[in-house]
């Protein structure tokens, strides 16, 4: 990735998992339980290496992106661009098509390509028009269930993009909230029926089990 990606570019914030210039600080991740934000530290490791272990900043993933739309010969050459740019949506026409890394959304000239990106902590969306070179990068230090759609609803205000069937809706706060109300209403109800029964002395073997 250094040699390849970041020097050409120039892209001084970007890294592999663990900085390498110490005047880097990286972003603590948090996760939310409850309304409650609690920190996440991010745990460096082979399955991440590709999966959620590029950091960049979002400066340089739009410099990037800028290089990527212009067909910066530092990245690939013409034939590259060509096919990287060029592909049409295959997979499934209305919704989407998967090629080179990137999510190919739409066809004719609303076509554009985004991914998102999410680990413990984090999770982060880039989109572009690669005719126009437009597009946004959003960052967040914060990872949820419950938010897992922010980066959807972005991604289809700011790029107009109608709602796509495979949009999965966020969590509804009131259903987790009844969920863990249950659960600790059930733990009462089981520790009031064990002292009834302690109480009352019949505690027997078959009653235990039941």
């Amino acid at each position: 990735m250094k040699r390849r990606v970041f020097d050409p570019l120039g892209l001084e914030a970007c890294y592999v998992q663990i900085p390498e210039n110490d005047s880097l600080k990286p972003a603590i991740g948090h996760r939310q339980w409850f309304g409650i934000s609690r920190q996440r530290d991010f745990v460096p490791g082979r399955k991440m290496m590709s999966a959620g272990g590029v950091v960049c900043s979002a400066n340089d993933i739009m410099a990037y992106i800028i290089a990527l739309a212009g067909r910066d010969p530092r990245l690939l050459d013409e034939q590259g661009y060509e096919i990287f740019l060029n592909t049409e949506v295959k997979d499934r026409p209305e919704i989407y098509s998967y090629e080179l890394g990137w999510i190919i959304v739409g066809s004719g000239e609303s076509r554009y390509l985004t991914h998102t990106g999410l680990n413990g902590g984090f999770q982060a969306i880039a989109a572009f028009y690669p005719e126009s070179a437009t597009g946004f990068v959003f960052m967040s230090n914060v990872s949820s269930y419950t938010h897992g759609s922010l980066q959807s609803i972005l991604r289809q205000k700011i790029m107009d993009e109608v709602e796509t069937p495979d949009v999965v809706k966020p969590t509804s706060m009131p259903i987790l909230y009844a969920g863990a109300g249950l659960v600790f209403g059930l733990m009462i109800l089981f520790i009031w029926l064990g002292l009834r029964l302690l109480r009352q002395n019949h505690l027997a073997r078959k009653t235990w089990l039941g």
